[in-house]
């Protein structure tokens, strides 16, 4: 929106005199350490000493150190212009004093006025922080030389009795220091030059000293201008009215947008006229002291503002930490139990194992019950029938391919079958598994008997006489 651009600033306060005391403040004069103390005491005042390096003057030959223009020098030179300008106060106690002095303050936006003073440097506005580190920006110094040009060119060189930039407070800012004149004429009638047709000329004087009839042969042609000569006069500078004063001001507004703001990236103010009727009762001009209230106090909300989101930051960090570490937990629980699951299947294998073993030689045991020392070929047969040389020949074949039925590895057990001499599970392993109803015992001696049956060569051999 339009009402949000930065703008520039303009502040004039009119005094009947210059005081010693102002002349040490504008100059930061002999301030030190405690003067700063006592001053920020003060309300709406907020002088940074750490920045106090940052200040410096405008003179004819350019930019100086503030160091380089005394309280003294500055009074000396109000006192020395009022002699020039022939101005002697009134010694009549009823006489109402005139203004002698006007104390001009150019600046504008805050964000612009810090920008063009320090960059992109981060300066802290707790009177507490140091800010010795901040180095002045060429940029304020363009934009002061830039006031300086105006002023004289407004209100005369000769009377522009010092320019001070003060970039130590809230808001950095130009002081200009000056003394109102303006052209004072001589008394009385204007004079004139009178000529006739023989191209004679005579003054006024002499044209009043001659009868009615001969004026009529003369005719006026110009005016002698009346003696003028500048004096200390406030209302001949500014207007001897209220409307008068306030044309002037919107006249200077303009003049110093088109001649110095609008190259500093500063905009106007609005016509106070152009406003609604209720918001032109709202709006008054505010004295320095109150714009530099308001734009600290604009600064400590931001900056309030500003705490608050670092705290935040922080912990929204502090919570992603947590979280970090609750994550890297995680993956060390899961590899953790990776390894725990890994050594469960390899514990689970190994009790497997055993346990088919075992349940092998309980099964060989079992099927040599029935033999005798002397065996018929009827008795043999039975014997082979039984498995018992199936058993006893390939009982480590057997075990490892019953090892894998009781896993549910059914292809590899197919495969370690075959690669081992035996035929393979045919069509008997298409629904393998653990039935419903099958312990442990009963489970094991299936796959022992599968395993078993899988080892068989496929073209068995009967036993020989």
């Amino acid at each position: 929106m339009a009402n949000q651009r930065p703008r520039a600033s303009i502040h004039a306060t009119p005094q009947t005199t210059f005081a010693y005391l102002q002349a040490k403040e504008n100059t930061r004069d002999k301030w030190g350490k405690d003067k700063y103390a006592v001053k920020n005491q003060e309300t709406g005042h907020h002088y940074d000493i750490s920045r106090k390096h940052l200040n410096f003057i405008v003179t004819s030959d350019g930019i100086k150190p503030m160091t380089e223009l005394t309280a003294k020098e500055l009074h000396d030179r109000y006192h020395r212009r009022l002699d020039e300008l022939g101005y002697k106060p009134s010694e009549s106690k009823k006489a109402i004093p005139q203004n002698t002095y006007i104390d001009w303050v150019f600046g504008g936006d805050h964000n612009v006025m810090t920008r063009l003073a320090f960059g992109n440097q981060q300066v802290s506005y707790d009177l507490k922080s140091d800010n010795s580190h901040i180095q002045r920006m060429e940029a304020i110094e363009n934009f002061a030389k830039a006031v300086y040009a105006f002023s004289c060119k407004m209100f005369g060189m000769e009377n522009v009795l010092g320019v001070e930039a003060h970039l130590g407070e809230t808001t950095p800012h130009i002081n200009v220091n000056t003394i109102p004149d303006a052209m004072r004429k001589t008394k009385g009638r204007a004079s004139y030059i009178y000529v006739n047709k023989e191209g004679e000329e005579i003054t006024s004087a002499q044209y009043r000293n001659l009868s009615k009839e001969k004026r009529k042969e003369y005719s006026k042609t110009k005016e002698i201008g009346r003696t003028s000569w500048p004096v200390v006069s406030y209302s001949g500078l500014v207007g001897e009215d209220q409307p008068e004063r306030s044309n002037y001001l919107r006249e200077f507004h303009t003049l110093f947008h088109e001649q110095v703001g609008r190259q500093f990236g500063l905009a106007r103010g609005n016509y106070r006229e152009t406003l609604p009727e209720e918001e032109q009762k709202k709006v008054r001009h505010k004295s320095s002291i109150e714009l530099e209230q308001e734009t600290r106090e604009r600064l400590e909300n931001s900056e309030k503002e500003f705490r608050e989101v670092q705290m935040n930051i922080v912990a929204r960090k502090d919570e992603e930490r947590k979280r970090s570490k609750q994550i890297n937990y995680l993956r060390d629980e899961h590899k953790r139990m990776a390894r725990v699951f890994d050594n469960d299947i390899r514990q689970t294998a190994e009790r497997e194992y055993s346990h088919i073993r075992g349940k092998y030689y309980k099964m060989l045991h079992e099927s040599s019950q029935p033999l005798f020392d002397n065996l018929s070929r009827e008795q043999k047969n039975e014997l082979y029938n039984s498995g018992f040389y199936n058993l006893i020949e390939g009982g480590d074949k057997i075990v490892n391919c019953a090892f894998l039925l009781s896993m549910n590895i059914v292809k590899e057990a197919i495969n370690y079958s075959e690669t081992h001499g035996g035929g393979g599970g045919g069509s008997s392993l298409s629904d393998w598994g653990r039935k419903m109803d099958d312990d442990d015992e009963r489970w094991w001696r299936r796959c022992i008997r599968q395993a078993s049956s899988m080892m068989k060569p496929r073209l068995r051999r009967g036993i020989g006489r």
